[in-house]
């Protein structure tokens, strides 16, 4: 069970409220797998069997319990998404020529309409895609620096997505959204110290669409949380001591 991710959705439906993408190291497999109405058994299904396939996953459900799934194909350094159709996973490229995979972040704009945030490996930039007609749509969000590592993503209540990332150049945690007045989007630096921080983020935004987001300072070893105040100004909080990165952070609702 490495590279996990999980997800819940309000109502239950079919697949209960929690689900849960991993690889399965022994079997070489993307799974899925979730927790029936009953909140106690567990039911699971097999994505993809390939080696090589279903590390960096990231994972959403919608209102009806219908997962969504992106995750790399690590011999070609290729990013994948699949959802579950009712008796099979559909699985497709979303990058079938440009490097990516490790970093991605994936979230529902509506029920059946995926936006995936992407760090894209050749040139080292973010980008957002959307499915669209079959296709993906996709939108630069952050370039010219070794931007999108450790990219967390949510779609806010007016539907444009919002993200935090690490920025490797110059060792920052951003954060990035969308402006409609601009219609361009916007990067905001959250934390900064004489060193690196930003790491393994993760992204919640509260009713009002203020973000919350989890990440490590490296040069301290410390779990840290950032969060916008009433007056816009972020407000960094220390949770922890830590030594070792290695173990992913996230924040989610409470």
């Amino acid at each position: 069970g490495t590279f996990t991710s999980v997800a819940t959705h309000p109502t239950g439906g079919t697949a209960g409220k929690l689900g849960i993408a991993y690889f399965n190291v022994s079997l070489g497999a993307l799974q899925f797998t979730y927790l029936l109405s009953d909140g106690v058994t567990w039911k699971g299904s097999t994505v993809q069997y390939a080696s090589d396939v279903g590390q960096w996953t990231s994972l959403a459900m919608n209102s009806v319990g219908v997962p969504f799934i992106s995750y790399m194909n690590d011999t070609r350094d290729l990013l994948k998404y699949t959802q579950y159709m009712g008796t099979d996973w559909y699985k497709t490229y979303i990058t079938s020529t440009v490097p990516a995979g490790p970093f991605s972040s994936i979230d529902l704009r509506s029920d059946y309409d995926p936006v995936i945030a992407l760090y894209e490996q050749k040139r080292n930039d973010l980008w957002t895609a959307e499915m669209e007609f079959g296709g993906w749509d996709y939108s630069r969000v952050a370039h010219n620096r070794d931007v999108g590592q450790y990219v967390s993503m949510a779609i806010d209540s007016a539907g444009y997505p919002r993200m935090s990332y690490y920025d490797a150049t110059l060792g920052e945690l951003i954060y990035a959204y969308w402006s409609v007045g601009a219609s361009k989007w916007v990067t905001d630096t959250a934390d900064y110290v004489d060193g690196y921080v930003g790491m393994y983020t993760s992204l919640v935004l509260d009713a009002a669409d203020r973000p919350y987001i989890s990440y490590y300072d490296y040069t301290n070893e410390r779990v840290k949380l950032a969060l916008k105040s009433v007056t816009n100004a972020w407000v960094k909080l220390t949770v922890g001591q830590v030594g070792d990165p290695d173990d992913d952070i996230q924040v989610a609702e409470a």
